[in-house]
């Protein structure tokens, strides 16, 4: 079939898909088939589907997955739809961060609107500790210092720091005692000190005897995980009542 008719029938599909079923089938095979599809049949369908709810996560997975296939005015577009649904902000984030000098301003700047609202704050913080090194050190050290004011980001925002922390500012590695003190954020940083334990220093390792306070049970779930980068005696310290 001619691509331009096989883009008229879907796109007359979609228009009288109230439901979203359709739309939902069109992305998931346009993501599953990326390749094999004519450049601008797909483009123009991941377009049309950005403006459907049910097909935003696929659309958004898409986007993140085929980045650098993706025409730049395209994909630009495509993130500046999708950046303000809620059930994508994963995808949206890591597109941004994991491309931060590929996209423009406009898209830059999302990433640190999203990380300062509640319920997208932890997407930015995953995105972060997983494009760290994709992210010039002026933006992660904002963005971690921004996003350590959340409970729900604390897990992330301690282990980027625990696993960066001979690269990290200061600021950014003080991050650390501060989650530490808190009940709600203690947890994240004992296992984040248990992961990277062979890396730190001796006071930040030293922060597990602290945390075994007021985080028992997740520092002995954690030095028994991460036990092969513990010291035997001071696990049996740990260990002792």
């Amino acid at each position: 079939m001619d691509a331009s008719k096989l883009l008229s029938q879907l796109e007359k599909l979609m228009e009288n898909d109230l439901e979203g079923g359709v739309a939902w089938t069109v992305a998931w095979s346009v993501s599953e088939n990326f390749e094999k599809l004519p450049s601008d049949v797909r483009n123009n369908l991941l377009l049309k589907l950005s403006e459907k709810d049910k097909a935003a996560l696929d659309v958004a997975s898409t986007v993140r997955k085929n980045f650098d296939m993706l025409p730049e005015d395209v994909r630009n577009r495509l993130l500046l739809r999708l950046k303000d649904d809620r059930g994508v902000t994963l995808d949206v984030a890591s597109s941004i961060a994991g491309n931060y000098e590929k996209v423009p301003n406009e898209l830059r700047q999302t990433l640190f609107e999203l990380s300062e609202k509640d319920e997208s704050a932890p997407s930015v913080a995953w995105a972060v500790k997983y494009n760290f090194s994709k992210l010039p050190d002026d933006v992660r050290n904002r963005l971690l210092l921004t996003l350590s004011d959340k409970v729900k980001t604390a897990l992330a925002v301690s282990a980027t720091v625990a696993g960066n922390y001979d690269i990290v500012t200061p600021e950014v590695k003080s991050l650390l005692f501060k989650l530490s003190e808190e009940k709600e954020t203690a947890w994240t940083v004992a296992w984040a000190v248990a992961e990277f334990y062979d890396s730190l220093p001796a006071d930040v390792c030293a922060l597990l005897f602290k945390l075994k306070d007021i985080a028992s049970w997740d520092v002995a779930k954690a030095i028994d995980k991460y036990a092969d980068r513990i010291p035997d005696d001071l696990r049996k310290r740990l260990a002792e009542k």
